[in-house]
């Protein structure tokens, strides 16, 4: 095999990276609505044949590395793949399979640098691809254990190979965190197991004054004060380790800081925390000082005038660490106040500051926020607009499949009324039923805010392991819906709008038909399915059908996907198709260009 051509194949598929990116830029130019929408049009034609392309490099890489490789080409290989990850071209379909075989190559070798890039690097995307910040990651230590296995040879590593060990070990302590299964007591006993091999002769021998590993032990060690949140399941012995840990770090940022706003916002949550439990500081106490700590880096990082990481999460850390406490406060008037300014001053600092940062960890931050927060809001339209504003229009394809959705529900639910009201009898919510069901559309789809921007802005076919992450989204959406008496009424349509209405196929498994709600998710499928089939703009990877396709199709699986009494109403209704065509026509190119307007 010759290298080269891989490489040519490799720099196609990251040009057209490029490209798509180019033009997703290019629809937040503020342009006449004829010119946008000729542009739009113009970007669906041009995005349908990258996607075509894309799938036939997918397949002829696929083909190359079946094939032995030479030394020449594998070191080829080798050094394209760090390209890629270096700059950011790791889509998941293409860059996995080029590090499994590159691990297949490497594997067994003495070639220790390239083995610990190539862990480390299939250690990331198996964390990106399995939704790391969706709160429901399950990590696998496979490939980090893989590293550290070779650390035998540490005093034969270059300085490279040794400051990917500690990105391993960075992983392994804090990335652990991130896990649903996480347990306090094992998280101690990892710290604990790095801190001892940074300890140990061979690694002091060689890296003790290596500023760039003290760099990441000291962003390790503070990074994992984030256990705050878990401590009262601590077990007696970890609570003392974080009590004098947390101490320590502490005793360090007080000698070096020329005011509070230099103390790491961890290592100041932890130490507080510590205190509470010790008996040292009361809960209300500890909320004084770092409300007082969190106005006073507000206003530092006002006076900076720039976004920074470093602010990013110091506006996700320090609001939840305070809600945290404000849970134990007996004083009710405080308690309130602190809330409201917490909610006020997130949306001024986080939402509004960083609405169009381009952000994974913005996305997530936003979520994990708004989750924490619904309860404290009095109406269900308060909540129903935090969300929308929050999470759901931060993602903007999803946003726009959603809107509709929505449109066509209350279509739907609106002809049904008066061709078939029996329809909604069993239906828990008797009053406005179109707005129901329009709300519906808006939030079925929100547990895709909890899965990762590479996979849901995807305008190629998903891989396996990417559609089996896009189809955990209506558990993500369930869950979200259902701790609130309010929102609870959209739990059902969130999470069984991708089920046969016959339980034959679909997802999740255990979809309950005897729910009350079952007429809003039996409309809400039929409407998902109906905008999913026409999309030309945002689903490139397959030809959109038509709507007199769409509407054969509807009649072909009536009983089985579809509910037949909704296909039935195509027929009853001589209104409902034409009023279905706008919206999965003419209508969504208008919709579109609204919602970019509301953007630039």
């Amino acid at each position: 095999m010759d290298g080269s051509d891989i490489g040519k194949l490799i720099t196609e598929y990251c040009n057209s990276m490029d490209r798509q990116e180019e033009l997703n830029k290019a629809l937040f130019k503020k342009l006449p609505k004829k010119e946008w929408i000729g542009q739009l049009d113009a970007r669906a034609r041009e995005l349908t044949m990258i996607a075509t392309r894309d799938e036939q490099i997918l397949d002829e890489i696929g083909t190359l590395l079946a094939k032995d490789m030479s030394e020449e080409e594998s070191l080829y290989l080798y050094d394209r793949v760090v390209e890629m990850y270096n700059n950011d071209y790791d889509d998941y379909v293409v860059i996995f399979p080029l590090l499994k075989k590159l691990q297949q190559i490497y594997e067994g070798s003495n070639d220790y640098e390239k083995l610990i890039f190539i862990y480390k690097a299939i250690f990331y995307e198996m964390c990106e691809i399995r939704n790391r910040g969706s709160g429901q990651m399950r990590m696998s230590d496979e490939y980090l254990e893989k590293i550290f296995a070779l650390c035998d040879h540490y005093s034969e590593f270059t300085p490279d190979a040794r400051r990917g060990v500690w990105v391993a070990w960075y992983n392994y302590v804090v990335i652990d965190t991130e896990n649903p299964d996480f347990d306090i007591n094992r998280s101690y006993l990892r710290h604990k197991k790095a801190n001892e091999f940074w300890n140990s002769d061979v690694v002091q021998s060689l890296d003790k004054d290596n500023e760039n590993i003290l760099e990441i032990i000291d962003i390790m060690n503070k990074d994992w004060m984030c256990v705050e949140e878990h401590i009262e399941k601590a077990n007696d012995e970890v609570k003392k380790y974080l009590y004098d840990y947390s101490g320590k770090l502490y005793a360090e940022d007080v000698a070096k800081a020329k005011s509070i706003t230099d103390y790491n916002d961890r290592v100041y949550a932890l130490y507080l925390r510590t205190r509470i439990e010790s008996g040292e500081e009361t809960f209300s106490g500890a909320l004084d000082r770092y409300l007082k700590y969190y106005k006073s880096c507000l206003a530092k990082f006002e006076n900076a005038g720039k976004q920074s990481v470093e602010e990013q999460h110091f506006l996700n850390n320090g609001p939840l660490f305070m809600l945290r406490l404000v849970e134990h406060i007996e004083d009710k008037n405080k308690a309130d106040r602190t809330i409201s300014y917490l909610i006020e001053s997130s949306r001024e600092n986080l939402f509004t500051k960083y609405k169009d940062f381009p952000s994974q960890f913005i996305n997530d931050v936003l979520a994990k926020w708004c989750y924490k927060t619904l309860k404290y809001l009095d109406t269900r339209k308060e909540k129903e607009d935090y969300i929308l504003d929050l999470i759901v229009k931060r993602q903007l394809p999803t946003y726009l499949h959603s809107v509709i959705v929505s449109e066509l529900a209350m279509v739907f639910a609106e002809s049904a009324l008066v061709y078939m009201p029996e329809f909604f009898n069993d239906l828990p919510i008797k009053e406005d039923i179109p707005e129901y069901l329009r709300h519906c559309g808006l939030f079925h789809d929100v547990g895709k805010t909890r899965i990762a921007d590479i996979i849901n802005l995807q305008c190629r076919k998903l891989g396996e392991e990417e559609f089996d992450s896009i189809k955990k989204h209506p558990e993500y959406g369930a869950k979200f819906m259902e701790n609130d008496p309010d929102l609870i009424i959209y739990r059902d349509v969130a999470a069984c709008h991708h089920c046969y209405y016959d339980g034959s196929g679909g997802y999740p498994d255990d979809y309950d038909h005897n729910t009350p709600y079952r007429a809003a998710i039996d409309i809400i499928t039929i409407c998902d399915c109906l905008d999913a089939a026409t999309d030309k703009y945002g689903r490139n990877y397959k030809k959109a059908k038509t709507p007199e396709e769409i509407f054969d199709e509807l009649k072909k699986f009536s009983g089985t996907r579809y509910n037949p009494k909704l296909v039935r109403l195509l027929d009853l209704d001589p209104d409902l198709k034409s009023r279905i065509g706008y919206f999965i026509g003419a209508g969504r190119a208008e919709i579109m260009y609204q919602a970019y307007r509301k953007k630039i």
